[in-house]
């Protein structure tokens, strides 16, 4: 991929070591899934619960049904092989990491069903001597495209494991939001967020709770909803107001933002943008017609709006654009960015 490469000396590290900014053009997001792919897929790939609510599709609702076909073009896009050649983009490796810009669209890690993932690509391509689950230092979801570090040894996964627990790491991510957020720059959210015990594995904003509104789930997901509320905290600057053509020939207004997580929770930055009452475009579980649900009720006109963005059709527009770091053996500061591709 094209990238460039550039050193300075900063005054702000005592022994005055270069700083090393690695910069890449954005990389395109892998392909969608077609309603021809799911005629012709092969179902040995989707998971029990997948499965079983197909095998009674006919006697489904028709928002069960469109929540299943949601699940099984995830699915099948998380079982897709993946080609180095198209999907690994490699910005910079040497005996210790590999940092790559993420297509969106494919998963970052195997995860439990051991699904084909940029680590295995990395693993593949590179053979490091340690395991792909080693490797796995931080994590973005499949739809969110940008920047990750991986680990090629062990003491690099310990130190960088370290670095991101003790937020020596910063992270700067871009996104588009549905609606125009005021201008304003340091817009703090800072906000416990739980497990939700009603769309489980989703999260919310924390609330009391009483015993008679939470559901049984399957126990898996029961240890994850027991746990007390986890405090979070992003800082959200406005870049633009920009507008986005609808078929029909309305202007759609967006926003460009970036988002800075000072705490790395589960889906942070959908639930804090969503609980702003500004979703990010493309989010199809905190946004239009998702499952989860943030926590805060959103205003019928933010709904419609929603709505007309949703017919665009694009994927979700979050992108890690920014990683910095010290290098887990050198100590010395890299910078990582990519341009985000919406």
């Amino acid at each position: 991929m094209k990238r460039t490469v550039t050193v300075q000396l900063v005054p702000w590290i005592s022994n005055l070591m270069p700083l090393q900014t690695y910069t890449a053009n954005s990389v395109p997001p892998a392909r969608a899934i077609t309603d021809l792919d799911l005629m012709n897929m092969n179902l040995d790939h989707l998971s029990h619960s997948a499965a079983r609510r197909l095998d009674v599709y006919n006697s489904l609702s028709s928002e069960e049904k469109r929540k299943l076909q949601m699940k099984i073009a995830a699915e099948t896009r998380a079982s897709r092989k993946l080609d180095p050649a198209q999907h690994l983009h490699i910005l910079y490796y040497d005996d210790h990491i590999c940092v790559v810009s993420k297509p969106s669209g494919i998963l970052s890690v195997p995860g439990p069903r051991r699904n084909p993932s940029l680590a295995g690509l990395v693993h593949k391509v590179l053979s490091p001597s340690i395991d792909i689950d080693k490797m796995v230092v931080h994590r973005l979801d499949m739809d969110t495209s940008g920047i990750i570090v991986y680990a090629l040894q062990e003491d690099a996964l310990r130190k960088l494991h370290d670095a991101f627990r003790n937020r020596q790491v910063k992270k700067v991510y871009q996104a588009l939001l549905c609606g125009h957020v005021p201008l304003l720059s340091g817009i703090e959210v800072d906000i416990a967020l739980e497990r939700d015990p009603l769309h489980p594995p989703f999260m919310r904003v924390a609330q009391s709770r009483s015993s008679s509104s939470d559901r049984v789930v399957h126990p898996s997901f029961q240890k994850f909803i027991d746990q007390a509320p986890k405090p979070s905290f992003t800082v959200v600057d406005v870049r633009s107001h920009e507008y986005l053509h609808h078929p029909g020939g309305s202007r759609l207004p967006v926003t460009r933002v970036e988002l800075t997580p000072f705490t790395g929770r589960t889906h942070q930055l959908r639930v804090h943008t969503a609980a702003l009452g500004y979703p990010i475009l493309g989010d199809d579980i905190y946004g239009y017609l998702g499952e989860g649900n943030c926590g805060i009720p959103r205003s019928a006109d933010s709904f419609h709006l929603e709505e007309q963005l949703h017919e665009l059709g694009m994927p979700l527009c979050l992108h890690a654009e920014q990683l910095s770091f010290f290098h887990p053996f050198t100590g010395a500061p890299m910078l990582f960015q990519a341009k985000a591709p919406f």
